[in-house]
């Protein structure tokens, strides 16, 4: 008897199982990267409950939340970020401010501002460069956040409309609407800048149109009576010209445009961002995100909840006033 032979795949065989394979992985990898996308989404809203645990540790310890900014004569514009590091076991980085001197451009607070805290970035988010400042500011890159506070239903921090303004912290016992009906905290889109000028120019077909806020000159906010609590028309024309372009990139400044969304405008709304140019103190700035459907928020109660595109806008406005005496139905 001969010796016997070996068969191998014939060219037909080989190309029949490649195209199986390819199928098979087709059909796998939408699945996969759906799993990895709700884990990253759910690691997001745990990260969110976190800064809620930290908010109520805090209000337990003082029996009020901390202001949404610090503005007085020589108080430094630090953020609500800053005054909850030690409540979520960031003592150490709250160590590393010195806030006797300037947040934004103090020397001494150079390593606080470039400071990477991982609780405050959204997985979900893709990448974004480092808002990059020059001198002693942040030359190796700010430190960004993707949560920010609540400006409530108007969009002046002045009027403390929601649990965060301007040298204001409000008391849980204050919010008359109800804790589980008021937001405190929601998601917002990093803006693209990866360094000065923090304004300019933006297309409207640009990726990154909605992670910017229009630049809107004084006068033509101020013109219309409604402006605090309704977008004029030209917060989704005039940014063409210039929006600025570094929402979230400073987590430690107390400033809209850095650490503020409101309920002027519904999740992820098609209408432009919008911040008051002459002193930076007013913003109609969607709570946005890149998952499908909506954004995460913080409830006074301490439960996040994600909050559809589609929520009716005075719904969403009622959610977040503190004290406006709105009965919302479920949402």
């Amino acid at each position: 008897m001969g010796p016997r032979s070996s068969r191998g795949f014939t060219l037909i065989e080989l190309l029949v199982v490649i195209a199986i394979i390819a199928v098979l992985i087709a059909l796998l990898l939408p699945a996969v990267q759906q799993a990895r996308e709700a884990a990253r989404r759910t690691q997001c809203k745990n990260n969110l409950k976190q800064v809620g645990l930290a908010l109520h540790n805090y209000e337990s310890t003082f029996n009020l939340l901390p202001p949404g900014s610090i503005n007085a004569a020589g108080a430094n514009e630090a953020s609500t970020h800053t005054q909850i590091l030690p409540y979520f076991d960031q003592t150490n980085a709250y160590n590393v401010f010195n806030f006797s001197q300037s947040i934004n451009t103090g020397g001494t607070n150079q390593m606080a501002r470039e400071q990477r805290l991982v609780l405050l970035t959204c997985p979900s988010h893709p990448y974004s460069p480092a808002f990059v400042l020059g001198g002693t500011q942040c030359p190796n890159g700010c430190g960004n956040t993707n949560y920010v506070q609540s400006l409530g239903n108007n969009a002046n921090y002045a009027t403390a409309n929601g649990p965060f303004g301007r040298n204001n912290g409000c008391r849980l016992t204050d919010i008359k609407d109800g804790t589980s009906n008021t937001g405190m905290f929601a998601e917002i889109l990093l803006g693209p800048a990866a360094g000065l000028p923090a304004t300019g120019p933006v297309a409207v077909t640009d990726p990154n149109w909605y992670a910017t806020a229009t630049n809107l000159a004084f006068g033509t906010w101020d013109a219309s009576p409604t402006g605090d609590t309704i977008a004029v028309p030209q917060c989704d024309t005039n940014g063409i010209t210039s929006s600025w372009l570094h929402r979230g990139k400073q987590y430690y400044r107390g400033v809209v445009v850095a650490t503020y969304y409101s309920h002027t405008l519904t999740p992820n709304s098609r209408r432009h961002d919008c911040i008051r140019s002459v002193g930076v103190d007013r913003g109609h700035l969607a709570a946005r995100s890149h998952h499908v459907g909506g954004a995460h928020v913080l409830l006074c109660d301490g439960a996040v909840r994600f909050a559809n595109d589609s929520i009716n806008e005075t719904v969403w406005r009622s959610v977040g006033s503190k004290r406006d005496g709105d009965i919302i139905s479920n949402w």
